[in-house]
């Protein structure tokens, strides 16, 4: 599967595409049971070419069929899955973002080489005004409390960015960037237009 989109756009499933009628109720709607046709089918067709499988996290993977599924009920998928509808709004921000990557990023911490993040910090430090906060680091987490600004490491080498609100929550952010400074600045940014 592609960290680009969730499934190929276009992507041909005859049966997937036939004049049918709803289905009924309590079975999901045709424009979703034809959506996971079309997206079954696309994973297959990448296994059997040798690409890689899909994620194994189930909210990763429910974060994504929504995404690109807008005929899903939102709040019926977070009750299920065992989130409040905020929590899966973030996640839901995280794969705009920055797609199947960010929604990863958001969900899975990891321990990075040694001396990344330390490098990380040294590079934003030389590029922004700081005025003395010393950032926190916690597994691939930079954290810059007094600014209300978060960087997350993905596992392919793009820092994402998050700001916090009032309440200590953090939302991603648009501006993922192989520079942890760029991306640092993305977070400053995004937490200015949330003043």
């Amino acid at each position: 599967m592609s960290s680009r989109t969730f499934h190929e756009p276009g992507h041909a499933v005859p049966f997937a595409d036939l004049d049918t009628t709803e289905p009924p109720h309590p079975a999901p709607s045709l424009e979703i049971l034809q959506f996971l046709a079309r997206n079954a089918s696309y994973r297959a067709a990448t296994l059997l070419a040798g690409g890689l499988a899909d994620d194994p996290d189930p909210i990763v993977d429910l974060v994504c069929i929504l995404a690109e599924c807008p005929a899903g009920s939102f709040e019926d998928a977070a009750a299920r899955a065992g989130l409040r509808t905020g929590e899966l709004g973030r996640l839901r921000s995280a794969y705009t973002f920055g797609r199947v990557h960010g929604v990863r990023t958001a969900r899975r911490s990891f321990d990075p080489p040694p001396g990344v993040m330390e490098q990380a910090a040294k590079r934003i430090a030389a590029r922004h005004s700081l005025r003395g906060s010393t950032p926190a680091i916690d597994t691939n987490r930079l954290t810059y409390p007094a600014a209300q600004v978060q960087l997350r490491l993905g596992t392919n080498k793009l820092w994402y960015p998050y700001t916090q609100n009032t309440a200590g929550e953090w939302f991603p952010a648009r501006g993922e960037n192989p520079d942890p400074s760029a991306a640092y600045t993305a977070a400053v940014d995004a937490r200015n237009r949330r003043s």
